[in-house]
């Protein structure tokens, strides 16, 4: 596979201009999507690239080399269509070994044969080699014409709305096929479609094309919630966005000189009105399953908003009867009992301490889940170590936290002089490398050392040096634009700060807003007399929340008072991260340090894809 590089390149059909001042860089293995209706450029684009027209303007490079005026069979690249283009008369395997029987390539027939077979276990075809192509269901078909492709190993792979005609189950299940076979191989893929399902689900990176133009490049989430301009935020999201004149709504929140506001569903939240003022009326319900849509007339406006299915207002009749009903819509995030915004992440401690492009499919998988973000453990490494990978994490769509802890005795914050400037060395450098990958909160017990104990409580002295050398972290912290949680420990793994009353008394000497305080639920159900309580006392200082089982394995299969938790974590007015922490065997350092010695669950994968679930469900149902 190869790095593709389009560089300012025009192409235009007589009056039309076609594609305008395109430049786009296609990194080797990145899977990117082209996404924009019909005319846009996005087919033009595709056959500049693979040499079926030739660009009025600019470069493109394959691989390093120029290959503007290279005819397409120079140029290594494989092309899939919106139709199959399938020999009628030839089998499957025939089909599949087409491409490798070109007079060009003369590759030996056992070599063809073990190809063949290779691609078609990949794409799931081998118990049809021997059948005619005419005897194939749409889904098969489409699945040979993607493995001709594949057999020969081309430098990029181009496909042209390849799951267009099928039906909507199938293109589902192609979809998910794609992005494996993507992801095994680790190919380089450049994918057209005007289906943002398409793109959002199976893309590293989209582009969106308008007249020609590349308007904006970024990650799925990126271009769904920072959208360039009007057009790009249209593009992406079901129901469309919606577009209100600032002040139609309380709470806009618009800053100075904006004239328009884009909503999104899940921005709005309705509530029936008890008072007799409402500022919108309920017009029609779509019932989805999992969540509701609602469709709501503000003044002279229409708009849609999200609702749970839950919500009374779903109550009704439902088609052209239905009775409007009066509700009073707010934009979601601002103070509103019952109605939070949060993000869902996990941390990946349960694999690793060093996360690395190795565990690219892993998170790819976490992502796919739902999660909105990973949380990072900084241990080793330079801050450009953490930037490459906050780049794979944007190309994967996930955001992403920091975590780290002290265990060397010789970098203590709370012991003599030596030990606090090691310390302050090691929370700087591990500051630096948050900055670096991109994340704005750095968690952990990051006031002392773990695990070292002195046979009593801190002594006055040392909780002096830690007020100061927490302060000294801060201010680095500050200039950096990072947040630091500190975490309270329970009493057997620190002697310093055990309980959330003592961490917000730290936090409140220390006195400066980059040193926050973390609420973490296994901790909690250790130390605390009341781990509900111990949260809404200290609400105002925390910036960070670890959902964590008692036995630190998946949560809700233990002991937790889940329902209490999420209820007054919904109801206190937070609105940040939870973030699932779990621990495993599978790293001794580890394991030892956190007291695990037995599996708490029978695979990771139980443990991220149930916890996800458990956060999902004990949100909706503390409403």
């Amino acid at each position: 596979m190869a790095e593709v590089v389009l560089s300012g390149v025009d192409k235009a059909f007589k009056a039309t201009q076609a594609v305008s001042g395109l430049d786009l860089a296609i990194a080797d293995g990145e899977f990117v999507v082209l996404l924009g209706p019909t005319g846009a450029g996005k087919t033009t684009t595709l056959r500049l690239i693979a040499g079926l027209e030739r660009p009025d303007a600019g470069s493109i490079r394959i691989g390093g080399r120029d290959v503007t005026r290279l005819d397409p069979a120079s140029r290594d690249v494989a092309f899939v269509f919106q139709q199959y283009s399938l020999y009628p008369h030839l089998t499957v395997f025939e089909n599949l070994a087409f491409p490798l029987r070109s007079p060009s390539r003369r590759v030996p027939e056992d070599q063809i044969r073990r190809r063949v077979e290779e691609v078609a276990r990949l794409v799931r075809i081998h118990h049809k080699l021997e059948n005619r192509s005419t005897r194939l269901s749409g889904g098969e078909m489409q699945r040979v014409a993607i493995g001709r492709a594949l057999v020969r190993k081309p430098s990029i792979f181009l496909m042209d709305e390849p799951l267009s005609s099928l039906d909507a189950k199938l293109r589902g299940d192609l979809r998910l096929e794609l992005k494996r076979i993507q992801s095994e191989l680790g190919a380089t893929v450049l994918y057209v479609t005007h289906d943002q399902i398409e793109a959002m689900t199976m893309a590293d990176r989209i582009g969106i094309l308008a007249e020609g133009r590349l308007v904006q490049v970024g990650t799925p989430r990126q271009i769904y919630t920072e959208p360039a301009n009007l057009h790009v935020a249209a593009r992406l999201g079901q129901p469309a966005i919606n577009l209100l004149p600032v002040g139609l709504l309380p709470d806009g929140g618009a800053p100075a000189g904006a004239k328009t506001v884009g909503a999104r569903t899940e921005h709005l939240a309705i509530e029936r009105s008890t008072n007799g003022h409402a500022d919108g009326r309920v017009d029609w319900i779509e019932h989805l399953g999992d969540q509701n849509h609602l469709h709501v007339t503000v003044g002279d406006r229409k708009l849609i908003t999200l609702t749970d299915t839950e919500d009374t207002l779903e109550k009704g009749r439902s088609g052209d009867d239905k009775v409007a009903q009066p509700a009073v819509l707010r934009r979601r995030g601002q103070p509103h009992p019952g109605r939070k915004h949060m993000k869902i992440g996990f941390c990946m401690f349960l694999w690793t301490t060093n996360v690395s492009t190795k565990h690219r499919e892993l998170l790819k998988d976490i992502k796919a889940t739902g999660y909105d973000g990973v949380e990072i453990p900084i241990f080793e490494g330079a801050p450009d170590d953490y930037k490459r990978l906050g780049e794979m994490l944007d190309r994967i769509g996930l955001e992403r936290t920091a975590v780290s802890a002290m265990g060397d005795p010789a970098m203590n914050l709370i012991g003599d002089a030596a030990a606090r400037k090691a310390g302050i060395a090691f929370m700087r450098h591990t500051i630096d490398c948050a900055e670096a990958l991109g994340a704005p909160y750095l968690s952990g017990p990051l006031h002392s050392t773990l695990g070292g104990f002195s046979g009593a409580g801190p002594t006055p002295a040392e909780w002096k040096r830690a007020v100061d050398t927490q302060r000294v972290i801060g201010d680095h912290a500050a200039k950096h634009g990072v947040t630091i949680g500190l975490e309270a420990l329970n009493r057997f793994e620190c002697y310093l700060v055990n309980t959330m009353k003592d961490l917000s008394r730290l936090v409140d000497e220390v006195g400066n807003p980059n040193i926050r305080a973390m609420y973490d639920t296994f901790h909690a159900n250790i130390e605390e007399a009341d781990p509900i309580a111990a949260f809404t006392d200290n609400v105002r200082n925390i910036v960070h929340v670890h959902i964590s089982e008692n036995d630190r394995g998946v949560p809700g299969r233990g002991s937790i008072p889940w329902k209490k938790t999420f209820r007054a974590i919904r109801e206190s007015g937070y609105d940040g991260w939870l973030t699932i922490e779990a621990f495993g065997r599978g790293l001794k350092d580890l394991a030892a340090a956190t007291k695990v010695w037995r599996d708490f669950a029978e695979s990771p994968e139980a443990v991220y894809r149930e916890g996800y679930d458990h956060i999902r469900k004990g949100w909706k149902r503390a409403a």
